[in-house]
C-alpha cells in the first residue's frame, strides 16, 4: 500500500489555484445590464486612474440562511480607493445585477466601513449608486445600515468631499443617502432617484405620474433640488465627477487645488448659446485639445433641446495623457485662476464668459 505525500508546496499552489479561482468568481459581472450601461467594476475603471484601483471587502458574503439561496462574493457592492488625477479617492459601485443592488447585511457593512476609511485618511468618497434600496429578505439587519450609512454622512459633512452619481433607478432607503452628500450627479433619461415609485403612489392616492416626472434627473436638478449636475450618459456622469474633484480640496485642513496660467493644451474651450437665442445659457460645445477632437452637450432650460455625443478616442488620449495644469485657461481678459468648467450641469449666462 503507498501514501501520497503532500508536501508543504503542494499545499501552497493548492490554496493559490483555489484564491484565483475565487477572485474570478468576485469580478464576474452580476447580470444583464440595462442598454448603454455599464458593470460596476467598469464603472470604476472608467472613473478612475488606470491602474489605481485597490478593492476593499472582495471576498465578503452574506451570511447563510439555511434555505441554499445564492451568496455571491461582494454582496453587490464593489468597495475600493484609488486615485484621480493622482489624487486618492474613495468609491463605491452598486451593482444593479446582483440582487437588484439592494443593501444587505454585508452590502451595508462594506459601505460603512469605506465612509469610516474615507474619514480616517481625509480624503473625497464618491457613490456610484444603482439601487433598488433595502434588501427586504434580510430584515432589520438591512434597515439598521442604512442608518449607519446617513450617520457617517453626516459626521462627513463639511470634512471630506461626498459625490454622489445616480446611474440608475434608486428607490426607497437607497433615495436618502445621494440627497444630503454634497454634490448629486444624475443622468438624463436614466437615473431616477424617489422613495416611493409611481405604482405605490397611484394604489395610496389614485394620482397617477411617471418615474421621470416624479424622481427624475431633470425633475430633481430643477424641480426637487435633491441633484445639482445634469449628465447626458454615463460617461459624462463620470467625466463631471473628475473635473469637479479638481475644484475641491481632499479635506477641510487642506486648500483647494491651484492652476497655473498660460499652460493650456492646443485648442480652447468654448461655449455658444441656444439655437433658439435664449439668454439663459445652458447649451455649450466643446472642444479640448487639438481642435478636431469635439466633445458636444446640448441643453437648454427653454425649449428642452438637446444633442450630445461621447468624446472620441483622441480626445481621450490627450486627456489622459495630460496633467491637471494644462487643462484650462481663462480669457485673455480675465484675471482669476483659470479652472475648468463642469460639464452636464445647468449652468447660468455667467458661463458665456467663461472658456473650460
Amino acid at each position: 500500500m503507498t501514501t501520497e505525500v503532500t508536501t508543504p508546496t503542494d499545499r501552497t499552489a493548492d490554496r493559490i489555484a483555489d484564491l484565483e479561482r475565487r477572485r474570478a468568481q468576485a469580478v464576474a459581472p452580476g447580470g444583464p445590464r440595462r442598454r448603454g450601461e455599464f458593470g460596476a467594476r467598469e464603472r470604476i475603471e472608467r472613473l478612475l486612474d488606470a491602474g489605481s484601483f485597490t478593492e476593499t471587502g472582495q471576498f465578503v458574503r452574506t451570511r447563510p440562511t439555511g434555505d441554499g439561496a445564492r451568496r455571491p462574493y461582494g454582496d453587490g457592492v464593489v468597495t475600493g480607493h484609488g486615485t484621480v488625477d493622482g489624487r486618492p479617492v474613495c468609491v463605491f459601485a452598486q451593482d444593479a445585477g446582483v440582487f437588484g443592488g439592494s443593501m444587505g447585511e454585508a452590502f451595508g457593512e462594506k459601505t460603512v466601513a469605506l465612509m469610516d476609511l474615507a474619514l480616517k485618511t481625509g480624503c473625497p468618497v464618491i457613490g456610484l449608486n444603482d439601487s433598488g434600496g433595502a434588501r427586504i429578505q434580510e430584515g432589520v439587519a438591512s434597515l439598521a445600515l442604512y442608518a449607519e450609512l446617513v450617520r457617517r454622512n453626516v459626521q462627513a459633512s463639511g470634512v471630506i468631499p461626498q459625490i454622489s452619481v445616480v446611474l440608475g433607478p434608486c428607490a426607497g432607503g437607497a433615495a436618502y443617502s445621494p440627497s444630503i452628500t454634497d454634490f448629486t450627479v444624475m443622468v438624463d433619461g436614466a437615473s431616477h432617484m424617489f422613495v416611493t415609485g409611481p405604482d405605490v403612489i397611484e394604489t395610496v392616492t389614485g394620482e397617477r405620474t411617471t418615474a421621470e416626472d416624479l424622481g427624475g434627473a431633470r425633475t430633481s436638478n430643477s424641480v426637487s433640488g435633491n441633484a445639482h449636475f445634469l449628465a447626458a450618459h454615463e460617461e459624462d456622469a463620470l467625466d463631471t465627477v473628475r473635473d469637479l474633484l479638481s475644484y475641491l480640496p481632499a479635506n477641510n485642513l487642506e486648500r483647494p487645488p491651484e492652476y497655473a496660467p498660460g499652460t493650456a493644451p492646443a485648442g480652447s474651450c468654448w461655449t455658444k448659446s441656444c439655437p433658439t437665442g435664449w439668454g439663459g445659457l445652458t447649451t455649450w460645445a466643446t472642444s479640448c485639445g487639438p481642435s478636431s477632437t469635439t466633445v458636444s452637450s446640448s441643453r437648454c432650460r427653454s425649449c428642452s433641446r438637446r444633442t450630445s455625443s461621447a468624446p472620441s478616442p483622441a480626445w481621450r488620449a490627450a486627456r489622459s495623457g495630460s496633467s491637471p495644469t494644462s487643462r484650462c485657461t481663462p480669457p485673455a481678459s480675465s484675471t482669476s485662476t483659470p479652472r475648468r468648467r463642469p460639464r452636464g450641469s445647468y449652468g447660468s449666462a455667467t458661463r458665456s464668459a467663461l472658456r473650460c
